[in-house]
């Protein structure tokens, strides 16, 4: 269990990978696929009952090479949003996307992960369906929001503004067929 939130930015470009090699930031990239399943008992569009995502994870350059697989539940309690994750193995995450729900598209971004501070960040690149889309993510200090984000200025001058909770920037919402 955690309680850790992150704070969500809207870019208008993911910074070039030679802006952080000039900065001496060390990073990794991954390939993420984010697939939802058919849910029993759970409704397309109703977020009440909750829902479940699966997602493939591969390290961009590895040629299709090792993969890590999970899956998130995610159930509403009391208001509070409760995720409950687990790995899974290459067959299961198969047969989980096997079952795709047919009103949403796969969600395929690039992930640029990093530390600043001891600070966890990472950008993602969405590249369908969405591909206009870069958000990053910022793992917030015990105080909750306000305070000033601390990234190098070639991150801050890609910066259009700060969308934490606003439910159009979420993969779940950038999945759904139009």
């Amino acid at each position: 269990t955690t309680r850790r939130k992150a704070r969500k930015y809207l870019l208008q470009e993911s910074p070039s990978d030679e802006a952080f090699e000039k900065e001496s930031i060390a990073f990794r990239k991954f390939q993420i696929e984010k697939c939802y399943p058919l849910v029993l008992g759970a409704s397309a569009n109703d977020e009440s009952k909750g829902y479940t995502y699966v997602r493939r994870r591969s390290e961009v350059g590895d040629q299709g090479g090792f993969a890590a697989y999970g899956e998130t539940q995610v159930k509403l309690v009391d208001g509070e949003r409760i995720e409950l994750k687990r790995v899974l193995s290459h067959r299961e995450y198969g047969i989980a996307s096997s079952r795709a729900d047919p009103s949403r598209h796969v969600v395929r971004t690039v992930r640029t992960c990093f530390l600043i501070d001891g600070q966890s960040i990472y950008i993602e690149r969405f590249q369908s369906p969405c591909p206009k889309i870069t958000l990053m993510y910022v793992q917030a200090s015990s105080g909750e929001g306000g305070d000033e984000l601390n990234v190098p200025a070639f991150i801050r001058e890609c910066v259009v503004r700060e969308v934490t909770g606003q439910n159009e920037y979420s993969s779940r919402r950038i999945s759904t067929r139009r």
